[in-house]
């Protein structure tokens, strides 16, 4: 039986919406892509699943930052936030693999008392994700850096909020040239991690296709089956 993977989702219109990029990615390593039902109770997924993927979507809502929210704020869903905060916090209480993409890293952040800066500018194109680049600073005692042996890479870059206040059971894994957190991981869990930027689109590149190979073995391990 394959590897299972729970994936959440964006809603648009009450209705599910999920780039196929993250199902592309997840079929690419021969696992079998659950798509969460944020009515389904988090513990039942989590029977299921040998791993998570938070995938990225909208702006976090009031439910998961400390103050109020930007103007510049979008695509926000508290039922989500709600739903997502929960799963994070029991996959990390079973020790159960989990990535962060985009959203998803400020949501494991600020499920864990951290906190973000709700806008940012430079990080975004409203035309493609792949427009906007930069390098980053890995490092060293990242797993990151255990992929590529190098203290730097380039990614792309869709997002205009970050990480501001690191949530202390996190180590910062990589930040941007302008301070930007870039990823972090709990040293203290098999593979609990997260990152800025979208390795989904772009596992022809060593660093995002080693993000992935490193977080399927342990899901493999943490297999059900």
């Amino acid at each position: 039986m394959s590897v299972i993977i729970g994936i959440t989702h964006s809603y648009e219109d009450n209705f599910p919406k999920i780039n196929a990029d993250y199902l592309k990615a997840v079929s690419s390593f021969g696992a079998v892509s659950l798509i969460i039902s944020y009515n389904e109770s988090p513990d039942n997924i989590l029977d299921i699943a040998d791993g998570i993927i938070l995938s990225g979507g909208g702006d976090l809502s009031e439910y998961l930052i400390t103050e109020k929210l930007s103007p510049k704020a979008r695509g926000l869903c508290v039922k989500r936030d709600v739903y997502e905060a929960e799963l994070c916090r029991k996959a990390f209480a079973k020790n159960i693999p989990l990535l962060g993409i985009c959203r998803g890293i400020q949501v494991m952040n600020t499920s864990f008392g951290g906190n973000i800066y709700q806008h940012i500018d430079g990080h975004i194109s409203e035309n493609s994700i792949n427009n906007i680049t930069h390098k980053i600073s890995i490092s060293k005692k990242s797993f990151l850096y255990n992929i590529i042996k190098n203290d730097t890479a380039i990614v792309n870059s869709f997002h205009h909020q970050c990480l501001s206040d690191v949530s202390p059971i996190f180590d910062i894994s990589a930040t941007s040239d302008d301070s930007i957190i870039e990823a972090v991981e709990c040293p203290k869990r098999n593979f609990f991690a997260g990152v800025q930027w979208h390795p989904e689109k772009k596992l022809d590149e060593k660093l995002s296709k080693g993000i992935f190979e490193k977080f399927f073995s342990c899901c493999l391990k943490n297999s059900k089956a």
